[in-house]
């Protein structure tokens, strides 16, 4: 992966980390990961292990290696793989499986958020 690759990756992990902040104060870009082979992009956001992708086209292709990525990422504490993607003067998406969003929603409802 070439410099502007990386460059345009943190940038992305960045915004992305600004904008869930309001959220979640301690969330921060996992620098880890960059000394194993697979890991989650962003740290400290409760239940999620999340993958964030910025590239100039998003395909599914895309999206459900981004999605397969956090899912391997995924542990006891960051359950739930969530993709983060945009393309350029795209808007950014959030994708996860049904089956976890129903159980995140359970989760909210029955207040164990």
């Amino acid at each position: 992966m070439g410099k502007k690759s990386r460059t345009k990756g943190a940038t992305f992990e960045n915004m992305v980390c600004g904008i869930l902040r309001p959220i979640s104060q301690g969330v921060c870009r996992n620098l880890d990961q960059y000394q194993k082979s697979s890991g989650r992009d962003l740290s400290n956001f409760p239940y999620l292990s999340i993958q964030c992708k910025n590239h100039k086209n998003i395909t599914k292709g895309k999206i459900m290696t981004a999605l397969a990525e956090a899912e391997n990422a995924a542990d006891d504490e960051y359950k739930i793989p969530v993709a983060v993607t945009k393309s350029d003067r795209g808007p950014t998406l959030i994708t996860l499986e049904l089956d976890w969003f129903v159980t995140l929603w359970q989760w909210l409802e029955d207040g164990d958020l």
